[in-house]
């Protein structure tokens, strides 16, 4: 025996992996157990009725298209053991409106959270490092997010056009922002070094002018 069932939805046999909620469900909510820590690809996929879902910190990974399409979801909150928000995972998910990601989370994959058009609150926690294409593409509701990770790794396509990026500066790109800030940090340490080094050389040669002449002017003494 390979599966294990509980009340209709499919596990594997240690009950550690969810492997399918069927769509059909007629309820509002659902607690993954506590056994469980990692959620298949396209495991609520689809799962019109759910309203909410709770991810218990045994969760370490949250598979691609994971809830993708589950149009009633309202509201997402990510503990921080998840280290991965795979791609598409809450894509198309219409009705969602606030999604908190707590801290320990590393990465949000390409389109996680894509067409996800009510969503109007993102916390994203310090931990995040990468946020990927399309993550919060055509989101229209979203005007403003703010990325407190000054190195997080943004994707230059993560966020629709309109998107106010607030905690860190991007061009649509944070690495392009981080390299200038090294770039004239570099250049202008550069610029001091060369100017110190210029007035030394000047100085120097001035102690050795105003010497010449002292001793010039001592060997004309003695001549007289």
């Amino acid at each position: 025996r390979y599966y294990a069932s509980v009340d209709g939805v499919l596990f594997n046999k240690d009950k550690t992996t969810l492997l399918y909620y069927p769509t059909g469900y007629l309820t509002y909510s659902y607690t993954i157990p506590d056994s469980v820590t990692s959620i298949n690809d396209y495991a609520f996929s689809g799962c019109y009725s759910l309203w909410y879902v709770t991810i218990p910190n045994s969760v370490t990974r949250i598979g691609d298209s994971a809830f993708s399409e589950c149009s009633s979801l309202g509201t997402v909150i990510i503990p921080g053991s998840v280290k991965n928000i795979g791609a598409h995972a809450f894509s198309g998910c219409e009705s969602l409106k606030s999604v908190t990601v707590h801290n320990g989370v590393r990465s949000i994959s390409n389109y996680a959270f894509c067409l996800c058009e009510s969503l109007a609150s993102v916390t994203i926690p310090d931990s995040v490092a990468k946020i990927g294409e399309g993550a919060f593409e055509r989101c229209s509701a979203l005007t403003s997010v703010h990325i407190p990770n000054l190195l997080a790794d943004v994707n230059k396509r993560a966020f629709d056009d309109g998107v106010t990026i607030t905690g860190v500066s991007i061009d649509k790109d944070t690495n392009a922002d981080v390299l200038w800030i090294v770039v004239i940090t570099t250049a202008v340490a550069v610029a001091i070094a060369v100017t110190v080094a210029i007035v030394l050389i000047c100085r120097k040669r001035k102690m050795c002018a105003q010497r010449a002449q002292q001793q010039t002017e001592e060997a004309v003494k003695k001549e007289e």
